[in-house]
Formats: structure tokens, C-alpha cells, sequence
């Protein structure tokens, strides 16, 4: 059978299992199968179950749940909104939660939906949107981000992507087409908004993307939109594609809302501990790291780069200026395939495998395969890249450059470790499985559930020479 189980409460709880009771949504009906499910949070939980049962059809038998000691039905497939104009919601893209911060917050509930043409009044032309709601009352909080709404000044929303990306303040961002108010083709754009807040651009198809130095030029423009991801200060950052001139590369990038320089991009520096030097040729995952930052998953290219040593993973920050008009962004490479690890053995890096990140305080943590022994070949890697310098008046923990040295990763557990627990013999780890979850644009740590949480605890799964399989929580 199947079923979803949570221990964040303390003792073991049953979220919910194929075949049992879902009393909580209506008498008499079952639970078919589990779905999604998505933590974020350390307060609760949300997951959509598959319903049947009496008076379920097609057109009802989705609902989501949420789990905070106590199951909750959310939103359910078929069941007019009366925010939505008694619309209907044919299908839910995502499921999102909004992050824990320091203030209490009450809409974590992301969903991007489609609507189902009919009830309401829904037609072709308005049948996409976001909505926020509160996990705990199940009220609806905000339905302005929907298609045939008004986007920025006279231009309306056409048809969205069906993605979105919470955060841990009161900004989440999406991407959807734009109908220009003065006709012609719609094109894809990138905004933020808050609950009841207006809509902030972030970039969209044919505007200038600016360079490192902030330069613009009328032929270097975007042209698509990849992915989205909302910084812990509210401002949108996008991975977008760019057109190319004699001096610029034409390819994938990162830009944050505002625009004042690029982030990342395609050419941008991998440089291995030894200072072997590659260049950026793809971007594979993102994420936000605190204000006006990111972590960046890169593949690179170059005289003497080749399959051995082309990943890296990378700290984008951007430098204080003296200027109020004037920044710039630096990077640091945390690691790189074949980078020297430290170990007795003297191993190197040779595949990074998995990456998550913690977009609040900075946590990450990377397995890896090594070089050397096969009995040895594996190892978790963990640090933080918001670790301020032990000396407050260097640079005032802005500059990364002095605390690069500090935040690098450190071997927190290796294949091969004798290891025991409460449940089991002392036997070898054979094996570190971590799952973090992306979104298919390579974009990270925007409501999606993390396995690596603000204080560095992480939940991996062990699997041990014995044969025996367990999952752990806890900071390495």
C-alpha cells in the first residue's frame, strides 16, 4: 500500500493512506492514492490526495489537505470559488509553500491553476492565474494575478506558464504572456507582486539585458524567460535567455528585478581551488541565498575542460559600492568537479551529484563521488555561504571575498563510515541518497519543499552494506 507520514509534531502521525477515510473533506468518501506533497515549513504541511467514493467524478476527485497536528481540507477540484467569480479549478500545476521567516505570515499556499470553461462565466481568454490562500483557514487571500486581469498600466494578462515561485517574505513572482494595450503580438514577462500589492517587472521578451558593468545595448535583449525565484527581500530573479552581438555570448543568464547588471551568464568564470579556469556554457539549477544573492549549478567550458572536471557549483553576491548608482556582482567557486577534497586519502571530486539549498540562512550540502578507494567513493559535503567574517569590522560581512575560505564545504559524512543506530547492528554506509526537489527549469528553493531546513538539518536516506535502508534527520 502507500500512505504519508510526518513526525514534525513530535510522534509519528499518519497524514494519510491509500484506501483510508477522508472523512475531513466529506462522510463516506476514501482516499484513492497519495499524490503531491510539499513541507517548506516546520509548522505544517500540504499534500493532494486522489478521493473516490460516492457523488466523485473526474471533476472533483483532487483535493489538497494540509497538516499542522490536525488535517484540513484546502481546495478541491469542482467546488466553486466564490473569489474566482464561482469558477471552478480544472487543475492545480503546482503546489508552493511559502517559506518560514521571523514574522508570522498566514497566506502559504501557492497554487498556479487552470479553470474549467463554463462555470463562472470562464472562458479561453481567462482561464489561467495564480491564487494565494492560508493553509490553516483555507481562505482564499489574493486572485488578482489571472489572465484578462489588468498587468501593468494598460496591458493585460494573457495565458500563464503555469509556475510561480513563493518566498519567505511577502513577494511571490510568476511568469505569464502580456496582451500589449496597443496591440500586436503578446510576449513573455516576469513580475512580483504581494497580496493586494501591485505588479513589479522583472524582465520580459525584447527589453535591454543589462552586462556585468550595468552597460545595455539595443541588441542584446531577452528573449525568453526559463525560470523564476524570489529573494528573501521580495525582488524577483530570472533565468532568461538573451540574444547575442560581436562582443556577447548569446545564451542562458540570471538578472534580478531591477536590472542593474547580470548575475550570471553564459561565459561567467568557474575557477577550481587550484585556479584551473572554465567558463560557463550551461546553467543546470539556481537558487536564492538571502538579499540580492544566489547559488548557482554550472557547466563549463574551455582549454583543458572535459567531462572530469566541467561541473561547479558557484556563490553569486553582489559587491558594495561606493556609489548608491554603481554594484556589481562577484562569484566564488565552492566547488568544482575534480577539486582536491580534504581527507587523509587525498581524494577529488569527481561527480557532483545532488545540490540543496537553504534559501534563508544560507545552508548547502552537495553529494559527491570520489576518487579513490570504491569502498570509499562517496561523501556529503555541507557549509553555509552567509557566514559572516569572525571579525564584524572587515569589509562589514558584505564582501564575500574575506569569508570565501569559511564557507566552503567540509566532508560531514563519507561512504565507508562504521555506523549505528537505535535500529540496527553496526554496519558500513554503503551509500547517501539525497533528493532535493527543482522545478524542470533548474530553479530551487521557491516553495517546492526543501530536505535541508533554515538551521541545517537535513533528512537523507542511508543505505548500509547489511542491505538495511534508513531515513535520518539531523545536522551532519
Amino acid at each position: 500500500n502507500q500512505g504519508l507520514w510526518t513526525n514534525f509534531q513530535g510522534a509519528l502521525d499518519t497524514n494519510g493512506i491509500a484506501g483510508g477515510n477522508a472523512d475531513v473533506i466529506e462522510p463516506g468518501l476514501k482516499i484513492g492514492r497519495m499524490l503531491r506533497f510539499v513541507s517548506s515549513r516546520a509548522d505544517s504541511m500540504v499534500f493532494e490526495v486522489l478521493l473516490r467514493g460516492p457523488g466523485v467524478t473526474g471533476r472533483n476527485n483532487r483535493t489538497l489537505l494540509t497538516f499542522d497536528g490536525s488535517r484540513a481540507d484546502q481546495l478541491r477540484t469542482g467546488t466553486p470559488l466564490v473569489n474566482l467569480g464561482d469558477a471552478e479549478i480544472q487543475s492545480m500545476a503546482e503546489i508552493l509553500q511559502t517559506s518560514e521567516h521571523l514574522t508570522a505570515r498566514t497566506d502559504r499556499l501557492l497554487v498556479p491553476f487552470r479553470l474549467r470553461r463554463g462555470p463562472g462565466g470562464v472562458t479561453a481568454t481567462d482561464d489561467t492565474g495564480i491564487l494565494l490562500a492560508d493553509t490553516f483557514g483555507g481562505a482564499i487571500g489574493d486572485t488578482k494575478a489571472r489572465e484578462g486581469e489588468s498587468a501593468s498600466g494598460l496591458d493585460t494578462f494573457g495565458q500563464f506558464f503555469g509556475r510561480a515561485a513563493a518566498s519567505s517574505s511577502e513577494y511571490y513572482g510568476f511568469s505569464a504572456f502580456v496582451v500589449p494595450e496597443s496591440g500586436g503580438r503578446p510576449f513573455p514577462a516576469c513580475f512580483t507582486t504581494s497580496a493586494g500589492g501591485q505588479f513589479f517587472p522583472v524582465a520580459r521578451r525584447g527589453q535591454e539585458a543589462p552586462q556585468f558593468d550595468g552597460a545595455t545595448s539595443e541588441d542584446v535583449v531577452f528573449r525568453a524567460i526559463l525560470g523564476e525565484v524570489v529573494d528573501s527581500n521580495g525582488f524577483g530573479i530570472v533565468k532568461a535567455i538573451r540574444s547575442g552581438n560581436a562582443n556577447n555570448f548569446a545564451g542562458q543568464g540570471i538578472w534580478r528585478e531591477g536590472l542593474s547588471a547580470v548575475m550570471f551568464e553564459k561565459g561567467s568564470s568557474l575557477i577550481s581551488a587550484d585556479g584551473r579556469l572554465a567558463n560557463a556554457n550551461r546553467i543546470l539549477r539556481f537558487w536564492p541565498v538571502g538579499a540580492d544573492q544566489i547559488l548557482v549549478l554550472a557547466k563549463g567550458f574551455g582549454s583543458g575542460v572535459n567531462a572530469s572536471n566541467d561541473c561547479a557549483l558557484v556563490h553569486v553576491y553582489r559587491k558594495p559600492s561606493g556609489s548608491l548608482t554603481e554594484s556589481f556582482y562577484l562569484m566564488k567557486t565552492l566547488l568544482r568537479e575534480g577539486d582536491p577534497v580534504s581527507a587523509w586519502d587525498c581524494p577529488r571530486v569527481r561527480t557532483i551529484q545532488r545540490v540543496e539549498v537553504d534559501p534563508i540562512n544560507g545552508n548547502y550540502a552537495i553529494v559527491a563521488s570520489l576518487s579513490g578507494s570504491p569502498s570509499r567513493n562517496q561523501a556529503l559535503l555541507t557549509g553555509n555561504v552567509l557566514l559572516p567574517h569572525p571579525n564584524p569590522d572587515t569589509d562589514n560581512g558584505q564582501d564575500a571575498s574575506s569569508s570565501h575560505g569559511l564557507r566552503l564545504p567540509r566532508i560531514a559524512l563519507r561512504k565507508g563510515t562504521i555506523y549505528n543506530t537505535p535500529h540496527a547492528e553496526s554496519t558500513r554506509l554503503r551509500s547517501i541518497v539525497l533528493q532535493p526537489i527543482v522545478d524542470r527549469t533548474g530553479a530551487g528553493g521557491k516553495g517546492h519543499g526543501q530536505v535541508l531546513n533554515r538551521n541545517g538539518e537535513l533528512v537523507l536516506c542511508l543505505q548500509f552494506d547489511n542491505g538495511a535502508k534508513e531515513l535520518v534527520v539531523g545536522k551532519p
